[in-house]
């Protein structure tokens, strides 16, 4: 992962530049994570894996993170063989 292929997946140059709960690749790392569950059960399971046991995270404030993300790039890239 570097910060130039965070930079070609995000929607704005603004987006993920502030600290927050999840990160762009917590964000990344979620959703690939997410099959088959629902929005609050993966957010149940992936923060215990994040080592973010103390932090919650409504599946709004989810959905509006990954809404900054651009899908195509990010995982096209992120699958693509070496």
């Amino acid at each position: 992962y570097s910060k130039v292929y965070e930079l070609r997946s995000k929607k704005t140059v603004r987006d993920f530049t502030r600290n927050r709960k999840m990160s762009f690749t917590d964000i990344l790392y979620a959703l690939v994570r997410m099959v088959n569950s629902s929005t609050q059960t993966m957010l149940e399971r992936v923060f215990p894996q994040l080592k973010k046991e103390n932090l919650q995270m409504t599946p709004q404030a989810f959905s509006k993170a990954r809404r900054k993300i651009k899908w195509e790039e990010a995982f096209e890239e992120l699958f693509q063989p070496p």
